[in-house]
């Protein structure tokens, strides 16, 4: 690191070229003018991803004028990296974070971490109830749609899971950005549509094990369809919704979405069959 007097980072210099240097070179004739750096203010991960691109096996930290506070070790970006994959990981579970070992953290502490999410996870899955119970003289009539309810909610939760996976990981390799949204909209569209045909059509096939009844089994198929592409868009976005509002992407994984794609992937099913047989 090159500073002045008042500590100001002037620029960087690699130690083999202050080696290889005719001995009356000046360091300012060899040392970059536009080094990288972070603000002390500056979110670890930042960091990370800066040492990452350039290549960097130290970073220097500076404060709001630039001068010269520290500097972070390829030993110290180790450190931020696992400690960012277990955030993400434990947000993308829908829990708390927490950074101390598993056997090192008190009972209680991982019962204050869960329960929260879990409480709020329940309530939003018991809507699914008064779905059903609207449902209720449909059933009676045809009890045998209740047999492809779990297909439903199982089948958008897996596919919502899946691609808001593999969003949340392209944000934070900077492969997506929110600009791209659009982009992700219109390709996960026509993926979602694929993935919904195909899908569909082992249902329909699958379905005649259980119901003799075509009508009653390309109507659930076709709502499989609907549930798949709805999933897809969805898992796909929430991570782009997230970022304006400045929540972390991978709040949107894992439990949240799988229970809200459960209950409104209920909502679009019986609606579907319901047109169909009704």
């Amino acid at each position: 690191m090159v500073i002045d007097r008042t500590r100001k980072l002037k620029g960087t210099v690699e130690l083999r070229d202050m080696i290889v240097a005719d001995p009356d070179q000046k360091v300012s004739e060899i040392m970059n003018k536009d080094p990288v750096f972070v603000h002390a203010t500056d979110d670890q991960e930042l960091a990370a991803e800066l040492m990452k691109k350039y290549d960097l096996i130290i970073l220097p930290v500076v404060d709001s004028e630039e001068r010269l506070i520290g500097v972070i070790t390829f030993d110290d970006l180790v450190d931020v990296i696992e400690e960012e994959a277990t955030e993400d990981i434990q947000k993308m579970a829908s829990m708390s974070v927490t950074y101390t070992p598993y056997f090192h953290t008190p009972v209680w502490k991982f019962i204050l971490k869960r329960s929260p999410w879990l409480v709020a996870l329940l309530l939003l899955e018991s809507i699914n109830s008064n779905i059903i119970s609207g449902y209720e003289k449909f059933l009676a009539s045809i009890p045998l749609i209740a047999a492809f309810i779990p297909t439903m909610m199982d089948a958008g939760g897996n596919i919502g899971s899946q691609i808001s996976a593999l969003i949340i990981r392209g944000m934070s390799l900077n492969e997506i950005t929110a600009k791209d949204w659009w982009k992700v909209l219109l390709r996960e569209s026509l993926i979602g549509s694929i993935l919904g045909f195909i899908l569909a059509g082992v249902l329909y096939l699958r379905a005649f094990l259980i119901s003799s009844d075509p009508t009653l089994n390309f109507a659930v198929a076709t709502a499989l369809l609907v549930v798949i592409l709805y999933a897809n868009i969805l898992g796909a976005l929430l991570p782009f919704i997230a970022r304006i509002f400045k929540i972390d992407p991978a709040f949107m994984a894992g439990p949240l979405l799988t229970t809200i794609v459960d209950v409104t992937g209920i909502m679009i099913y019986f609606y579907v069959v319901h047109s169909f047989l009704s």
